[in-house]
């Protein structure tokens, strides 16, 4: 479900790399198994779109991937260390990436680790304006990051739109297991308990803001 859901759009507009250029998307996931999946996905995709579709994951050869990397490919699909590693042999090449999906890029990080790939990512949505997507089940994330949400509930769309659109439906974000981020959470609590705390807040930066101003108002 989920990866058709990025797949199908995105493979749907991207263009095809010329030769042995490429990739034009770059799907990045924590495990070997996940790759597999995605790439079975892509691939079938890939026999209407006629986009060259590549995994690379560790635990295996480099020559193969090497080899298939200088033919060319239109989506690469990659294990972080092998991208890694295949970049430092100058093997890989992102220059040209147009649309970057993350696949739970924050799995097994600490919060340090998942502030810092987040800056990154931040920063390189800024600097390029390519497109990047992000596979996440965490809201709190998702709340402080996206610009859109596109919520996949048994394969299919069940919500789309704007993070303070989609978290005011936070009875049926419950019911699919999702919730709704910390902040928002803490303020509906904070309404439950007759605090004037505005409709809309889910960033903690939002809700410090409407507390302070609270604060500053005279209210206590």
């Amino acid at each position: 479900g989920k990866t058709a859901a990025f797949s199908l759009p995105s493979m749907d507009k991207l263009g095809h790399a010329k030769g042995e250029r490429g990739p034009l998307m770059l799907v990045v996931t924590p495990t070997r198994e996940l790759a597999a999946q995605i790439a079975e996905v892509c691939d079938a995709v890939a026999k209407s779109t006629h986009h060259r579709v590549l995994s690379v994951v560790g635990g295996v050869s480099y020559n193969p991937q090497i080899s298939a990397l200088k033919r060319g490919t239109d989506v690469l699909i990659a294990t972080p260390g092998r991208l890694i590693d295949l970049m430092e042999q100058k093997a890989a090449h992102l220059d040209r990436v147009e649309v970057l999906v993350l696949d739970e890029p924050m799995a097994g990080l600490d919060p340090a680790g998942c502030r810092e790939i987040l800056a990154n990512i931040a920063e390189y949505h800024r600097s390029t304006g390519s497109t990047v997507v992000l596979v996440t089940h965490d809201m709190d994330v998702a709340a402080e990051n996206a610009e859109r949400l596109i919520v996949m509930r048994r394969g299919k769309i069940a919500l789309d739109g704007a993070p303070e659109d989609i978290f005011t439906h936070a009875a049926e974000l419950r019911e699919m297991g999702l919730g709704i981020p910390g902040a928002a959470a803490l303020a509906e609590e904070l309404r439950a308990r007759g605090v004037a705390v505005p409709q809309g807040i889910y960033t903690p930066h939002d809700l410090a803001a409407a507390l302070l101003a609270r604060k500053e108002g005279g209210a206590c």
